[in-house]
């Protein structure tokens, strides 16, 4: 079992100001691996904790899996020791959700403001084009460990799921001798196309590219990802579909803002997320309801998306924690909140289990 849950700390006076409970009650003797994401709330600086717990007789203990420069654990285990006990008696029925759909839709609204500002920065869109042509370097120099076959399946689900997730309208792989030489083509066309949307295009087919990359380039370590969405992200979704929405390719983000740059005018409309998936009033979901005591908006759980990009950090070998790789964390956070997928703190949540993993 592995919970992730928020923290904000003050790390000058060593003090935990505020924690999510994980809304379980562990058996006796029962172990889980527990990920806190740092925020101190000074700097705003983030750092990852992750922690091997489990609970004998009244006694706690909570074992460090990681060593962090800036948090350390003579100060940050034992507080954390100290509050797993109400981390862990609090319940779904404690919940209040009277304020939690205002707050929910307000955040979502700040959300979208900043992922516009992020999309639309010339040197984000720089870096996009500069991953994508190391990507075309990495498939061009390597044919034959990236044979025509890597790229079918990609190509297909590019173009068969355009109505679940973002697409570029003029991705139309059907009819092309060889899927491979055509994704070259097209991502080559795009990295030198004047065209102010194109690294939009390009992050189509970049959250899914490394993976199916990957595969072939490092398997033992794409089955370990798969095996984190499969354990770890799955379970944070608990929603009905109440009625088919789509998004409006020229609006932008969650709550379908109208910007002046018509970010995503070229995709295909899809699901939109945030308002097709409605969680249930009453959750069970841990997940969800640590959301909903933080006051974080749910939209479909911990994201896959970013599971599968997650793949680029050991593709190319980019450091998560170095600042290329914060800024490509930053762009595809970005770009997932913009097409009305998920929340920040779903791709950020699932970053987190993808580094803890990866060791990236």
């Amino acid at each position: 079992m592995n919970f992730i849950v928020n923290a904000t700390i003050n790390n000058d006076v060593q003090t935990i100001f505020s924690i999510n409970s994980l809304f379980y009650v562990p058996e006796p003797e029962e172990a889980f691996r527990l990920t806190v994401c740092c925020t101190d709330c000074v700097t705003q600086q983030k750092s990852l904790r992750y922690y091997a717990c489990s609970k004998t007789k009244d006694a706690w203990t909570a074992v460090s899996d990681s060593v962090n420069e800036i948090l350390t654990d003579d100060w940050f285990q034992p507080a954390l020791l100290s509050q797993l006990d109400t981390m862990t008696h609090k319940t779904s029925d404690d919940l209040s959700m009277s304020e939690y759909p205002v707050k929910r839709w307000e955040r979502l609204k700040q959300e979208d403001d900043w992922a516009y500002q992020v999309l639309t920065s010339e040197e984000h869109r720089e870096t996009v084009l500069k991953v994508t042509t190391e990507l075309l370097k990495e498939i061009q120099s390597k044919p034959e460990l990236y044979p025509d076959d890597c790229f079918s399946e990609l190509c297909d689900a590019i173009y068969c799921k355009r109505d679940a997730y973002p697409a570029p309208v003029d991705f139309n792989h059907c009819g092309a001798s060889s899927d491979k030489d055509y994704l070259i083509e097209y991502l080559t066309t795009q990295v030198t196309s004047s065209e102010r949307d194109n690294h939009i295009k390009l992050l189509c087919i970049l959250w899914k590219l490394p993976h199916a990359l990957l595969e072939h380039q490092q398997p033992f370590l794409l089955a370990q990802l798969n095996n984190v969405y499969k354990q770890d992200i799955a379970f944070t979704r608990e929603h009905s579909v109440k009625k088919t929405v789509k998004t409006n390719p020229d609006l932008f983000g969650n709550t379908q803002v109208n910007y002046q740059q018509k970010l995503f005018v070229n995709t295909s409309s899809h699901r939109h997320d945030a308002v097709e998936y409605q969680h249930y009033p009453s959750p069970q979901n841990p997940y969800v309801c640590q959301l909903i005591e933080s006051g974080q908006p749910y939209v479909s759980g911990a994201s896959g998306m970013t599971n599968s990009f997650s793949a680029i950090f050991p593709l190319l070998k980019i450091p998560m924690s170095s600042e290329q790789g914060k800024e490509l964390q930053q762009i595809m956070t970005a770009f997932i909140v913009g097409a009305a997928q998920h929340s920040v703190i779903e791709v950020e949540h699932s970053f987190a289990l993808s580094e803890c993993c990866l060791g990236w």
